[in-house]
């Protein structure tokens, strides 16, 4: 990320008398992201520049303060910001068609070289300009790093229409909601969770169908000694019967790399309460917790047969599930227990 536009936004922030908070409830994102820019761990979108300069005031008003006067060109900043904004744009998209269409990966050391290639005539593409560039069309959800020498990127494909999900799984998920927000957060000395259906959420860029629990639960947790308050998603892969039971174990894991607590919930009929023993053994090895009901309407029906691993996800991942996956009315929920 740019170190001008990290200095910017903390700088300006500070001058405005805003916390990090603040900021980011203005801007409708997670307080996260706000560190992660200062932090230079990623950059704002050009769409996110041009609302941060309404909200802190123009970056080029803060660099002619900051250099008195004097020329810098360390970046992309030379510009007036609705022509910097316009410029960042068109390069975003000429970089992104550089990009293979198939999603078929590309070292960033080539990408780099054929950007400054198709740029260089017009300007001097430093190395800078390029990460820029590149982690802004993975925060936007158009682009995934990759492996390699020197790393890559390729491009993230939708699918088109998804399969309806199964009437006999889908019709599962309010019950199962209801009973989890009546016995499992009290169970668990959660008294205002933050839940919702994420199993179905259309075209919106999350990444794929496994990476979208069924159920989601936020808990915004506070301890006697432990000064602040911690953030805590739990998310449930919820299946119909056993046989279906496999891939929903796969399926939970995935959602281990943003959630906390991961749970299989799967519904058995009372003459097969058992669970299936296979099943259990996968659980217990991946750290994913198992559940059995009989009722999704009713808690006193659900056995913990496994408990999950408590994970400890990047918070960089929580923050961009939440902001992918969780509605803008439960976003705003989270914001003031956060507050």
């Amino acid at each position: 990320m740019s170190a001008e536009i990290a200095e910017w936004i903390y700088a300006a922030r500070h001058a405005k008398d805003l916390t990090q908070a603040q900021l980011a409830k203005e801007l409708g994102v997670g307080p996260a992201i706000i560190g992660f820019w200062e932090n230079k761990r990623s950059e704002p979108s050009a769409d996110r520049i041009v609302e941060l300069e309404r909200i802190l005031g123009e970056r080029t008003a803060w660099r002619r303060s900051k250099f008195d006067g004097k020329n810098s060109d360390q970046a992309f900043s030379s510009a007036a910001p609705e022509i910097e904004t316009a410029r960042n744009t068109e390069y975003q998209r000429s970089l992104l068609d550089l990009v293979p269409k198939g999603g078929e990966s590309i070292g960033n050391g080539t990408l780099r070289e054929q950007f400054r290639r198709l740029i260089g005539k017009n300007r001097k593409i430093t190395d800078q300009d390029y990460w820029t560039l590149r982690n802004s069309l993975i925060d936007e959800g158009k682009l995934e790093p990759g492996r390699g020498r020197g790393g890559s990127v390729h491009r993230v494909v939708h699918a088109g229409k998804e399969a309806p999900l199964p009437r006999a799984e889908s019709r599962l998920y309010e019950p199962f909601l209801e009973a989890i927000r009546s016995g499992y957060a009290p169970e668990h000395r959660i008294s205002r969770p933050v839940m919702e259906i994420t199993a179905a959420q259309g075209r919106r860029m999350t990444g794929g169908k496994w990476t979208r629990p069924d159920i989601t639960l936020i808990a915004v947790r506070t301890f006697s000694f432990v000064p602040g308050k911690r953030l805590e998603v739990v998310t449930f892969e919820v299946k119909p019967d056993q046989d279906l039971a496999f891939d929903g174990v796969f399926e939970a894991t995935a959602h281990s790399a943003f959630a906390h607590l991961a749970f299989l919930a799967v519904k058995v009929n009372g003459e097969k309460r058992a669970p299936d023993e296979r099943i259990l053994q996968e659980c217990k090895r991946l750290g994913i917790g198992y559940i059995t009901f009989t009722d999704a309407d009713d808690y006193d029906t659900f056995e913990v047969v496994n408990i999950p691993s408590h994970r400890e996800p990047d918070p960089y991942e929580v923050d961009k599930f939440i902001t992918t996956q969780v509605s803008p009315a439960k976003q705003n929920e989270l914001r003031e227990l956060l507050r």
